[in-house]
C-alpha cells in the first residue's frame, strides 16, 4: 500500500511537471473523432480520440513500469491524454482517488481554481507567468481496476476548450471485456 501511495505521489509530480510550457490557441470543437481500442495495451477501454491519433508509452510508464503501472499517451496535435492503470487489482475507491488528486492539485503553487467537478473528476485552472493553463483528472472504475486520465506531456498550455474535449473523451470511454 505504501508503494501505491508513493506511486500516486510520483505520478502527480510528473503530471505537474508536464503542465509547463507556452500558449495554444486551438479550438477543438470541430475535431473528427474515432474509437481507439486500448485493450491491446492491457487497458480494457475504448476511447474517442481525433482521427489519426497515436498511442505510445508515457513517461510515467517508462519510469514506473516495475510497479505494475500501465500508462500510455493518446496524442494528435493538441489532443494529449495520459491513460494509466495499475495491473494488479485496485482496492481504492474512485471517490478516494478524486479527493486525493484534488488535494494534490490545490497544493500546486500555480493552482487558481476548479472550473468544473463531478464525482469522478474535475477540470482545473493554473496560472503560470501570467498564462492560464487548464488541466483535468478523471477516474473510471473498470472491473476490478480504476483507470485514471489526465493531460499528457506538452511544452505549451492547454486551453479550456481543449481540456473539455479531453475530459469528455475520458467520461465517454467505454469498458471492453478482455
Amino acid at each position: 500500500m505504501k508503494n501505491c501511495k508513493n506511486l500516486i505521489f510520483l505520478l502527480f509530480a510528473v503530471s505537474m511537471l508536464m503542465a509547463c510550457g507556452g500558449n495554444s490557441n486551438s479550438n477543438k470543437s470541430d475535431v473528427a473523432m474515432e474509437k481507439i481500442d486500448l485493450s491491446e495495451y492491457k487497458i480494457p477501454l475504448v476511447i474517442d480520440a481525433p482521427e489519426g491519433a497515436v498511442v505510445k508509452e508515457s513517461i510515467a510508464m517508462t519510469m514506473f513500469s516495475g510497479f505494475g503501472l500501465l500508462a500510455y499517451e493518446i496524442k494528435k496535435d493538441n489532443f494529449i491524454i495520459e491513460v494509466s492503470m495499475l495491473e494488479n487489482d485496485s482496492t481504492q475507491l474512485v471517490a478516494t482517488l478524486v479527493e486525493r488528486e484534488k488535494e494534490n492539485t490545490k497544493s500546486n503553487e500555480n493552482f487558481d481554481s476548479f472550473v468544473s467537478e463531478d464525482v469522478n473528476g474535475f477540470i482545473y485552472k493554473t496560472v503560470s507567468d501570467g498564462n492560464d493553463d487548464y488541466n483535468f483528472y478523471y477516474a473510471k472504475p473498470v472491473g476490478t481496476h480504476i483507470v485514471e486520465f489526465r493531460n499528457g506531456f506538452r511544452l505549451s498550455y492547454f486551453t479550456l476548450d481543449e481540456v473539455k474535449l479531453h475530459y469528455e473523451s475520458a467520461k465517454k470511454a467505454s469498458e471492453k471485456t478482455l
